[in-house]
């Protein structure tokens, strides 16, 4: 069962969108390359960011992905096709969302504990977010061997026990916060999706103080009574809008954000707007030309909305492995590649079972 969308937020849509049916029915044309896979089911990949980038770089060398399996973070080289750990973190059984912070090569990583059955089953108070520093360089283990860390800096921002469950997480632009970082230059704080309490929560870098910064109860809430219908899950900011998917009433919605210098939040400057409806996603990239790529980890399928509003397949079936169970995406730094996780189709396998999770490219 799923909440329905509340008349107040459907109002005069900004987006267009085509009914799934018409989005299932296109054949996809577009066949992933798997760059990276684990051995065993039961792996869990659940978000993913660039990775550091030599100075000019347009190219993608590696990734980083979160498990959501383990607490650990994984380095993957998209050239080579090898994986190894980079940073694990200590009472906490996974990880989430993840975001690059201002400075090349340092990170946030939401940590947290949850139990994996039919989808995540959070602890509630144990979500904390993590800082990690591999500007110094990455030098670990992959997935047989048994090196070390290497020159990796982790720190504990903050702990959240307020929160339910921490999920994707983004970076605020800092033009305009007046949040000092380190070294006198300008910071922004982070946002992330709470799939528990249907919040989207603040954090200074910095300082480590959190607060609530959206709350629109009629388009960020669980449901009540599906386990499966969670509240907001993804989330991203792009040009003064802050996206948003939430499982519960299986849409994706975009609201004007602005930062309020008094209280020191990021608020919302406008209505909600609806931008796809009719989907479960879980996470999903934005272009540059404001056009989405959508995990649509319950149908197996990546789903792209134009910036006009034309919707369609661009890769996987519900029966098909190519990219079963996708979790969520990043855009290469030349736009030219989208880069996708997978939880191997743990929520609806696909036909002949679930897989291990991996690391797939879809050229664009």
């Amino acid at each position: 069962m799923h909440l329905p969308l509340p008349l107040s937020i459907l109002g005069t849509l900004a987006l267009l969108f085509l009914p799934p049916s018409i989005a299932q029915a296109i054949t996809p044309r577009i066949t992933p390359q798997t760059k990276f896979q684990y051995r065993t089911n039961g792996t869990w990949l659940e978000n993913l960011a660039l990775g550091p980038a030599p100075s000019g770089a347009t190219t993608t060398p590696t990734l980083l992905v979160t498990r959501m399996d383990v607490p650990e973070l994984w380095s993957i080289d998209v050239s080579t096709g090898r994986g190894e750990v980079v940073a694990s973190f200590p009472n906490a059984t996974a990880c989430m969302g993840i975001t690059p912070l201002g400075q090349d090569g340092v990170y946030a990583v939401v940590v947290g504990r949850l139990r994996i059955t039919d989808i995540g089953h959070p602890v509630p108070g144990s979500w904390g977010i993590y800082e990690v520093d591999l500007s110094g360089g990455v030098a670990g283990e992959d997935e047989d061997g048994d090196g070390d860390e290497g020159a990796v800096s982790v720190r504990k921002m903050a702990d959240v026990p307020e929160a339910g469950w921490l999920n994707g997480m983004a970076l605020f632009p800092s033009g305009g916060t007046g949040i000092q970082a380190r070294g006198g230059e300008k910071a922004g704080v982070v946002l992330i999706a709470d799939s528990v309490n249907g919040v989207i929560w603040q954090l200074d870098t910095q300082t480590g103080t959190y607060r609530v910064a959206l709350n629109d109860t009629a388009s960020m809430a669980a449901s009540p009574t599906d386990p499966l219908g969670l509240g907001v899950n993804g989330v991203r900011v792009w040009r003064g809008f802050v996206y948003y998917s939430t499982d519960s009433v299986q849409a994706v919605f975009r609201v004007p954000v602005r930062w309020d210098d008094s209280s020191q939040t990021v608020r919302a400057a406008g209505v909600v707007e609806t931008v796809a409806l009719g989907v479960v996603v879980d996470d999903f990239a934005v272009a540059e030309d404001g056009g989405l790529y959508l995990m649509a980890v319950a149908d197996n399928q990546v789903v792209r909305v134009t910036a006009a509003g034309e919707r369609s397949v661009l890769a996987g079936t519900r029966e098909s492995a190519q990219v079963a169970g996708c979790t969520s995406g990043v855009i290469s730094r030349d736009g030219r590649r989208l880069f996708v996780t997978t939880n191997g189709g743990h929520i609806t396998p696909p036909k002949g079972g679930e897989e291990p999770a991996k690391l797939v490219e879809i050229d664009l």
